[in-house]
């Protein structure tokens, strides 16, 4: 379940619809991934380094590799990337528009 609301905006006639809470729990708890018929999600849980799970970070480069992993997240510049959590001390793991992921930690900045 995700918290819908309206909220004035200078940019238009009147109230814009925003999502003041993504889906309760998140999406790195779901059993598949968005968009998947059935499967496990391909990225595991774990926390070696100390990151907080649920933590969240800014894109401050792109990141579209040209050999594309089925792990690799996607993401243009300035995104917002949640739920993320360290796997290893240069790679992270998150969710961008509902695709959970890893991506390289050099890419990011730390926003919460």
């Amino acid at each position: 379940m995700a918290v819908v609301g309206y909220e004035d905006a200078a940019y238009v006639d009147g109230k814009v619809r925003m999502t003041l809470r993504d889906p309760v729990g998140g999406w790195r708890l779901k059993e598949t991934l968005p968009g998947s018929e059935s499967g496990p999600t391909s990225v595991p849980h774990h926390n070696p380094i100390g990151a907080a799970a649920g933590q969240r970070f800014l894109a401050v480069w792109n990141h579209f590799p040209v050999q594309q992993d089925a792990n690799d997240l996607v993401f243009p510049k300035n995104a917002e990337l949640r739920e993320c959590e360290a796997m290893n001390e240069d790679w992270l793991a998150g969710v961008y528009a509902g695709s959970i992921g890893v991506f390289p930690r050099n890419h990011t900045r730390q926003i919460s």
